[in-house]
């Protein structure tokens, strides 16, 4: 069970993560 968080965690820490760049990414598209 712990294995099985500690894994979501760390999917979830990697989607937030892209989730992040690609924001970054659309914003300064947008902005310029």
């Amino acid at each position: 069970v712990d294995a099985i968080k500690a894994v979501q965690a760390r999917i979830k820490a990697v989607t937030q993560s892209l989730d992040g760049v690609l924001l970054l990414r659309f914003g300064n598209d947008e902005a310029n």
